[in-house]
């Protein structure tokens, strides 16, 4: 998705036709309150070693808020994969790697620096100047649906030409990524049948103001 909309500025030079994206965490914040406590609690770590890697002014107010516990993870997901982390973190809480047993959330909401920080990762304030197919699931228990309803509706105000689906799998063992996991996996037929469309030039379809 920020891929979609950066290309204009970022890589002009490409001849992009379309894009596919698939239950996109637009807001980064949310997706932190979604995904804590569940399967995948330690990909937390995955964004906090990215951000600080980026952005390196934030590593003194992070690094004030977090545990001895927290530092360990940090240094153990920066040399995983998916399943390693799975193995090791799935179903922890934030509140356990924080200096005051705070949810994540709940800190970053004191720091300012790291707000701007993740603020500036928002995806939706710039438009797609391809066509997008936005697929998510409505019962995503990783990624919240709203975000990603959100995006394709800024996108669209915005005026990019974007097929929003929504995947209506009902709830199943929520925490265990499984209704994100689904609609990725019912979604892709269509994502090729889409993506192959494009190469061709066939006309796009919209289903903007619709959804």
């Amino acid at each position: 998705g920020a891929a979609a909309e950066l290309a204009p500025t970022y890589a002009p030079e490409l001849n992009l036709k379309g894009a596919y994206v698939g239950a996109p965490p637009a807001d980064l914040l949310a997706t932190l309150k979604q995904i804590d406590g569940t399967l995948l609690t330690g990909a937390v770590g995955y964004t906090i070693n990215g951000l600080i890697e980026a952005y390196p002014e934030i590593r003194s107010e992070v690094e004030a808020e977090i545990n001895d516990r927290g530092r360990a993870m940090l240094a153990s997901v920066a040399n995983q994969c998916v399943p390693e982390t799975v193995a090791t973190l799935a179903f922890q809480r934030t509140e356990d790697f924080t200096r005051t047993g705070e949810p994540l959330d709940v800190v970053v909401g004191r720091l300012p620096q790291v707000q701007k920080v993740i603020d500036e990762q928002r995806i939706g304030r710039l438009t797609p100047q391809i066509p997008v197919l936005l697929q998510h699931g409505t019962q995503d228990d990783t990624v919240p649906y709203g975000q990603g309803r959100q995006l394709a509706l800024d996108w669209c105000e915005n005026g990019a030409t974007v097929q929003f689906d929504a995947n209506l799998t009902p709830p199943i063992l929520p925490g265990f990524v499984i209704n994100h996991a689904v609609p990725l996996l019912a979604g892709l037929p269509n994502a090729v049948q889409y993506l192959d469309a494009r190469l061709r030039d066939a006309p796009a379809p919209s289903n903007c103001g619709a959804f």
